[in-house]
């Protein structure tokens, strides 16, 4: 069982349920599923419990596999985390002076100083992570073995893959890069 996008989904419940009613089929594994950019449709144990016959296949920043409530959680903890620093620098959007030195500083560019340093970035994702419950019901996941196609993001350009699962670190993360993770959710 073969689709893409929500195509993807539905080919991972398809091979769940006909498996489930026909247990010939899975006694003889003869149900395969390849899902292309499928959206999280499974809990954890689902997503994990049919890594034998379901593969992913995600390609790169790709948002449909990424649209959560898991991911939604990690997303407003980290931009509440910056709204709390810009505020304790003067900045923000709450009022014209806070938003006048928020565009004074977004005119610096990348000349400026930066508001966070990378480690502090690595750290809050990481906390981020921590606090949202992998196994909370709301929660759901890409299901089966993921293979995640990306690019590296050191200066020789390669694209990587690995092997991984649909709770996976650079699952729970939306790569803010509009025009990219819809790109490539398209040339999947």
């Amino acid at each position: 069982i073969v689709g893409h996008s929500l195509g993807g989904g539905v080919a991972i419940l398809l091979g769940i349920l006909l498996r489930s009613k026909f247990p010939s089929l899975a006694e003889r594994n003869a149900i395969r599923v390849h899902a292309f950019a499928p959206p999280p449709v499974l809990d954890i144990d689902g997503a994990t419990g049919c890594e034998f016959f379901v593969t992913s296949v995600i390609n790169n920043s790709d948002i449909i596999p990424r649209c959560s409530v898991a991911n939604l959680a990690v997303l407003m903890e980290l931009l509440r985390v910056i709204n709390d620093k810009l505020g304790a620098m003067g900045m923000g959007l709450g009022g014209p002076k806070r938003a006048a030195a928020l565009l004074r500083k977004l005119s610096q560019g990348t000349g400026g100083e930066m508001i966070m340093t990378w480690q502090e970035v690595r750290d809050l994702i990481e906390e981020s992570h921590r606090k949202v419950d992998l196994r909370d019901a709301q929660h759901l996941y890409v299901g089966g073995r993921v293979l995640l196609i990306f690019d590296s993001w050191s200066t020789d350009q390669t694209t990587r893959s690995v092997l991984t699962h649909g709770t996976a670190a650079p699952l729970r993360l939306f790569e803010v890069d509009a025009l990219k993770m819809f790109a490539d959710h398209l040339t999947t």
